[in-house]
């Protein structure tokens, strides 16, 4: 079996992070590259509603902005030997 890609969605709970040791092995493995995703939740694609307030972007921006700050921290010692990493932070509904 050939592995190349590997997504692993991460929410930075003590669940993903135990996960996120396996994914890291197999990235190693099968020198995949490994992709981190993190979906910050979007409250308004749940309910279906508009929110065009502009304080509601900023918020969703400085949340964005603090999960691609988590992502560039998080793991650093775990993630040394991954040749091929990619980080996203995605706005919508994180089950989807």
């Amino acid at each position: 079996m050939k592995i190349e890609r590997i997504l692993f969605p991460i929410d930075f709970s003590e669940g993903a992070m135990n996960a996120l040791d396996y994914a890291i092995s197999l990235a190693k493995e099968y020198n995949a590259k490994l992709y981190l995703l993190h979906v910050v939740h979007d409250v308004s694609m749940t309910a279906g509603w508009q929110v065009p307030h502009v304080r509601i972007d900023e918020l969703y921006r400085s949340m964005e902005e603090s999960a691609r700050k988590e992502l560039e921290k998080c793991c650093q010692e775990e993630l040394k030997g991954v040749k091929d990493i990619e980080k996203i932070v995605l706005r919508g509904i994180p089950d989807d």
